[in-house]
């Protein structure tokens, strides 16, 4: 990878200013959204609401009806409480704002980390607005719920996870390991991302086998003291978790996930957005002739993101969120929200093969 401390101040300038700016469009449109109607309410959404309340008030984690919080997770709650909590700030008021932040911090880190990976600068660019500017990570945001959070630390952990790939550094595997130990604290389907992870760098080409069972070890040993508190937390409040067996009808859920994912492809607009859209396509097309013109006077030894990365994910994330189903019966229906933590691997994914595409274009010429 190209050493960031070789560039010129005003290069390392230029670089950040394309995610930060569209990682603050993407605040805006989830504010903006709050603004228009209100903060979205979900009936996790009260619970969280009042635990973070009671929390700060120095009552601990106690649900609206006076029972502790014990069958959510409670890493979104206490980060309400430390937002504005003990200041005396609405908690309506700062689930927006903090959304909104977590959201640009997925944007920003994203967007930053596959410019730094991939050779095209068209490839990075198009990833960076198609997260800020899609309207199933917006609508998601703006809901008093824990994806935004959830989704910003599997960014995290992703990110760290390629850094230590491709670079093999310790802070990196520490990184990877401690976000996907808070990943789990925001969503319990969050043990997904230590799962892949450690799976991720116990399979890695080039490291010996006893190096790649430790990064593997420090992961899940991470992850695993995470969960061993929270399992205890939980068992200690109401005792053990319900492990019944359910009749899952897994092709209702299949045509319930597809519909979701398909409706991810396209929007219902307006006739009047025709032009603008017409209008923009243009313009994406002469700023991707001219970055792509300029493409070649970049170093040719850059390393691409693996593609395996992002896409894996998506896989092994999709089978435990079915197991979830299976095991305990939380909900009947597939929902969008289970569904957005696999917009930023769809779009990394496919900003990854766009980039392969521009190369071997290039090589061809």
């Amino acid at each position: 990878m190209i050493d960031e401390g070789a560039a010129t101040p005003s290069a390392s300038r230029s670089a950040l200013l394309f995610p930060a700016a569209l990682a603050a469009l993407g605040m805006v449109l989830v504010l903006a959204r709050e603004i228009r109607y209100g903060p979205a309410l979900f009936p996790d959404s009260l619970e969280y609401l009042s635990a973070a309340q009671n929390f700060a008030d120095g009552k601990g984690l106690i649900n609206v009806k006076g029972d502790q919080m014990a069958m959510w997770p409670p890493l979104y709650p206490l980060l309400l409480a430390a937002a504005g909590g003990a200041a005396g700030i609405d908690l309506l008021d700062v689930a927006g704002p903090l959304n909104a932040v977590l959201f640009g911090l997925t944007v920003f880190a994203a967007g930053r980390h596959l410019q730094r990976r991939l050779e095209s600068r068209f490839a990075p660019a198009w990833a960076c607005a198609v997260l800020a500017l899609s309207l199933p990570l917006t609508e998601e945001a703006a809901w008093v719920e824990s994806e935004p959070l959830f989704m910003a630390l599997a960014a995290l952990a992703l990110i760290q996870a390629d850094k230590f790939l491709s670079e093999g550094r310790t802070r990196s595997l520490v990184g990877a390991a401690a976000y996907g130990a808070l990943a789990c604290q925001a969503r319990y389907i969050g043990v997904a991302v230590p799962v892949f992870t450690g799976l991720a760098l116990l399979f890695r080409q080039g490291a010996p086998p006893r190096r790649k069972a430790r990064s593997a070890a420090a992961v899940w040993l991470a992850a695993g003291l995470s969960l061993s508190v929270e399992m205890l937390r939980h068992i200690l409040l109401v005792g053990a978790y319900p492990t019944n067996i359910i009749d899952l009808d897994a092709p209702l859920l299949l045509r319930q996930a597809a519909g979701i994912l398909w409706g991810w492809t396209h929007f219902d607009l307006p006739a009047a957005a025709a032009p603008l859209l017409g209008a923009a396509a243009l313009v994406a097309a002469a700023v991707f002739a001219f970055r792509r013109g300029s493409a070649a006077v970049r170093e040719p030894e850059r390393k691409r993101a693996p593609i395996a990365l992002w896409s894996s994910f998506a896989l092994i994330y999709l089978i435990l969120l079915a197991a979830a189903f299976a095991w305990v019966k939380f909900d009947t229906a597939m929902e969008p929200r289970y569904l957005a933590p696999l917009y930023l691997p769809a779009a990394a994914a496919a900003a990854v093969a766009l980039d392969r595409l521009l190369r071997c274009g290039r090589v061809r010429k």
